[in-house]
């Protein structure tokens, strides 16, 4: 999000006639930046997420580092194959 000064400074340009190339060039940001803002006469806000979103969000990191946790497992198993019969021996305690 682009702070408040940049945003009017856009605006300021476009009423000044100049083009989304030379604000981008000016302005060091992407002309992608500048089209988002080129028509939008509300200035940029901060919205906070609501908490569904960061259990939504906290679900699908969690599944991914399972997942890779498994496919560390698999690939340690597969590397060293004895891996399980030290384990074993391990929880016998012996």
């Amino acid at each position: 999000m682009i702070s408040m000064e940049v945003w009017h400074t856009i605006q300021v340009l476009q009423r000044q006639g100049r083009s989304m190339r030379s604000m981008a060039r000016e302005l060091g940001i992407s002309r992608n930046t500048i089209k988002r803002y080129w028509d939008n006469q509300i200035p940029p806000r901060y919205v906070r997420r609501s908490i569904d979103w960061l259990i939504k969000r906290l679900i699908k990191v969690g599944a991914r580092i399972s997942y890779h946790a498994r496919r560390w497992y698999v690939h340690v198993a597969s590397a060293f194959p004895l891996a399980h019969h030290y384990r074993a021996v391990l929880a016998c305690g012996t």
